[in-house]
């Protein structure tokens, strides 16, 4: 038998348990997923989504380059009356190919300068360029055409038209970055296939040449069998699995001097 005090003290936790799930209904019905606190933290407000898809991501891009004016300002800038002048040389990318992270850490660091240096008052001189030449876009417009086959003007030919296109994919890849120049006028950018920057080059060379600067001497190069042609450091590939056919031959060296190469008695 249960006595009267343990019946009331029942009673009393029955009363609270029974009042306590009718004056807190299920939160999981009334309230907010306790789990998530984004509703409770105050951000600013932004027209721009949150999430693009890549044609939306591609439409605003272009309206942002559209609308705020980056074009024009390399232009505006050039055109105020500033007694210190900033000028930024370009040191050219190759036209070979699409641009990578290499191509926007060099240009959006060149940018930051520029623009840090508009800031203090200063006229921007910024040229942005491309170097046309050279064996890497030889290969490229050459990929699938047999070297062999083509005369020195048909490689030439293939290289510049390659080399175009490039310059006008990295062009507009360089403009949707924002970067400050003048990207639309003939003289804005330079190219090192055009006549006028080979005729200025050549120019220099023999100002050079007139000051007894040139010339002429041996040096061992480089040399691709393939290519035929001499290869920078840089270009050099190696492969980890070919096994090389030489064979190092070692003569001994009779009579030699004993001071002779540091007493060195045989040659490879």
């Amino acid at each position: 038998m249960v006595s009267t005090k343990s019946a009331t003290f029942l009673h009393t936790c029955f009363k609270c348990h029974y009042r306590g799930k009718s004056s807190f209904p299920n939160k999981s019905r009334t309230t907010k997923d306790p789990k998530k606190f984004s509703h409770t933290i105050s951000l600013p407000k932004t027209l721009f989504p949150h999430r693009l898809t890549s044609a939306k991501r591609v439409q605003v891009d272009a309206d942002v380059i559209k609308n705020c004016g980056f074009s024009e300002l390399y232009s505006f800038q050039r055109g105020k009356a500033a007694s210190d002048e900033f000028v930024l040389h370009d040191g050219p990318p190759y036209a070979n190919g699409v641009p990578h992270m290499g191509h926007a850490i060099n240009k959006i660091l060149k940018d930051i300068v520029i623009r840090w240096n508009l800031l203090c008052g200063k006229k921007i001189h910024f040229v942005p360029g491309w170097d046309c030449h050279g064996l890497p876009i030889e290969l490229k417009a050459t990929s699938s055409e047999n070297l062999k086959r083509l005369s020195p003007l048909e490689i030439r030919k293939k290289a510049r038209e390659f080399a175009t296109r490039t310059i006008a994919d990295q062009k507009h890849v360089f403009r949707s970055w924002g970067i400050m120049a003048d990207w639309d006028s003939p003289g804005g950018c330079y190219r090192t296939f055009d006549n006028s920057y080979v005729t200025n080059q050549l120019e220099q060379f023999y100002k050079l040449y007139e000051k007894g600067l040139i010339y002429r001497n041996l040096k061992p190069v480089y040399w691709s069998p393939s290519a035929r042609t001499a290869l920078a450091e840089s270009e050099l590939e190696y492969n980890a699995n070919h096994k090389s056919t030489a064979i190092t031959i070692t003569f001994r060296v009779l009579n030699a001097p004993d001071d002779w190469l540091g007493g060195t008695n045989c040659l490879l």
